[in-house]
């Protein structure tokens, strides 16, 4: 097994960050060092720790400590040389390519998981010099586009879309399929994510406006600068009964569970991690149909309209709620597919590249 420092931006509740704790968890002699710490989030994502021996999070908070700790991050790779650099997020690839032009002789990789990166004035810049320095990894082949159309040969990027851990998120035996009918008769439809318009929370208002009419509960889970705002809309329309946030919940999975419906309306991803856990705990997804999260969910595992078709996603969430078959039917197809994403085979195919990366 290759021996990898693993470099990610800041120690937050993200997929990044999720996707790096479940590597580490796994993979015990792998390290992680964040850039930047954040006071009050734990390294424990989902609510499960880890031996935090093996992750000297650097207690760092301002952008400028970053700095800092890329220094001490020389200094540790100095005593203890890792056999390969695999950085994530835009700051950690800068602290990636600085590391590489001082210790040429470790191979880099860098795994991009951003969707916002890609509107940055400076990502071509970022990724081009990136691939300059060593390899890139696409989580979908849709982020692989955008890589090459910045100037990236294909042959140094490996897609390797992202994984979720069944033995954490997959629904009990015997228990992965939704009851025919709520037990209080109300059907519960959740979102999870940061509250901002990207997300999509302005769909999720359409359309708890367009189903007034049925016995639904939406349940916003989250932080984000639109919170207040949200608030406040929900007020204006006078959909207090439909709609409440419930702001950062610590157990995914139990929430997940305690659902009827996972609601995704996202206006932009590179793949799409929740709704895969969603299907993994045997709650059914509704989502529109993006570039990135089409490659995690289909039409035949998830409810999908067009993007941003507030009215058909209604349409079909309104055909969901009046038809048992197709909620035990997608309850079952998507446990199916979100086994396709295990954490198992995605440490074999990751381990294969740093293989490939370490014999060139």
């Amino acid at each position: 097994m290759a021996r990898v420092l693993h470099l990610i931006d800041h120690n937050g509740l993200g997929g990044a960050q999720r996707l790096v704790f479940g590597i580490a968890r796994q993979q015990p002699e792998h390290q992680v060092i964040p850039l930047r710490f954040k006071p009050g989030q734990p390294w424990q994502p989902n609510g499960v720790s880890m031996n935090t021996t093996t992750v000297p999070i650097t207690r760092r908070v301002t952008p400028l400590a970053q700095c800092i700790s890329v220094l001490q991050i020389k200094r540790q790779m100095q005593k203890q040389p890792p056999e390969c650099l695999h950085c994530h997020l835009s700051a950690s690839w800068l602290a990636g390519i600085w590391l590489h032009q001082r210790y040429p002789n470790t191979p880099c990789i860098f795994h991009e998981h951003n969707p916002y990166i890609l509107f940055s004035r400076y990502y071509p810049w970022l990724v081009r010099s990136a691939a300059r320095h060593g390899r890139l990894i696409a989580v979908s082949s849709h982020i692989a586009s955008a890589f090459i159309q910045n100037g990236v040969p294909a042959s140094n990027i490996h897609v390797l879309p992202n994984f979720i851990d069944p033995h954490f998120f997959e629904a009990p035996l015997g228990n992965g399929e939704k009851p025919s009918q709520p037990v209080d008769g109300v059907f519960k439809i959740g979102f999870a994510g940061r509250l901002i318009a990207s997300k999509g929370w302005q769909a999720i208002l359409s359309i708890a406006d367009k189903l007034r009419d049925q016995p639904i509960k939406i349940i916003l889970a989250g932080k984000g600068k639109d919170e207040h705002r949200i608030h406040k809309t929900i007020q204006a329309m006078e959909l207090q009964a439909k709609v409440s946030l419930a702001g950062y919940i610590q157990d995914m999975r139990q929430f997940y569970r305690s659902l009827d419906l996972f609601l995704f309306p996202s206006q932009y991803e590179i793949f799409g991690l929740a709704p895969l856990e969603a299907q993994a705990c045997g709650t059914p997804v509704a989502a529109f149909s993006i570039p990135g999260l089409s490659e995690a969910i289909s039409t035949e595992n998830a409810l999908l309209s067009p993007p941003a078709d507030t009215q058909s996603l209604s349409n079909q969430i309104r055909e969901y709620i009046q038809n048992p078959g197709l909620r035990a039917h997608l309850s079952q197809c998507g446990q199916v597919n979100a086994r396709r994403f295990s954490i198992d085979t995605y440490l074999v195919k990751l381990e294969s590249i740093y293989q490939l990366i370490l014999n060139n």
